[in-house]
């Protein structure tokens, strides 16, 4: 996969993430594992959602 098919792949994960963020029924851990995410970038996820 090259470059920009990465970046892609990244995008869709980080929606994916927001979305189960919301739902707020799994931790950001769970979240970051399932995902194959850094736990760093999910959090940073996490601190985008309004409270």
């Amino acid at each position: 996969m090259g470059e920009y098919g990465k970046r892609i792949a990244i995008k869709g994960k980080g929606e994916s993430a927001l979305k189960m963020i919301a739902r707020g029924k799994l931790t950001l851990k769970e979240i970051a594992e399932d995902l194959e995410l850094p736990l760093k970038r999910v959090e940073e996820l996490a601190n985008l959602q309004p409270v």
